[in-house]
């Protein structure tokens, strides 16, 4: 096929591509790396998990069915980021307060971090902004009406 191709239509095929790749090494490189994520509570009223990067993100909440050990999953996807190498979190910080008994963290494919809250009930929740653009909170509380 590209023998019939003329040496211009070659040359503006070979142009895009290369085109194609550069931007593709420009989104990785715009990731923001997972610093640290920490996991700090207040005895019978919240569990905070505070996820740290050194740049934007974006993220999205799901909820998962019981798993592994009857637990419920409360799962942030965290995008385009990379835990660096060395440098990961714990990987399975255990909690054990109110409805939160561990979170764990992960790299998957794609730049995505995932951070998955092991729940006992659905909890209350919800995720802010902490520090202009560079960390979510994920605050879990009292457990809400069943789902």
């Amino acid at each position: 096929m590209f023998r019939r191709m003329s040496r211009g239509a070659r040359h503006v095929l070979g142009a895009v591509l290369l085109v194609a790749f550069a931007l593709t090494l420009y989104g990785v490189a715009q990731a923001a790396v997972v610093r640290n994520v920490v996991v700090s509570k207040a005895t019978g009223q919240w569990v905070k998990v505070a996820v740290h990067t050194d740049g934007r993100v974006n993220y999205r909440v799901k909820e998962l069915p019981p798993g592994a050990y009857d637990y419920r999953q409360v799962v942030m996807d965290v995008w385009p980021a990379s835990i660096v190498a060395g440098k990961e979190p714990k990987a399975v910080l255990p909690v054990n307060e109110g409805l939160v008994a561990q979170v764990r963290v992960r790299q998957l494919k794609g730049g995505v971090v995932r951070i998955v809250a092991d729940v006992i009930y659905w909890p209350e929740y919800q995720v802010v902004r902490e520090g202009g653009s560079t960390g979510l909170l994920f605050w879990v509380n009292k457990q809400r009406g069943t789902k």
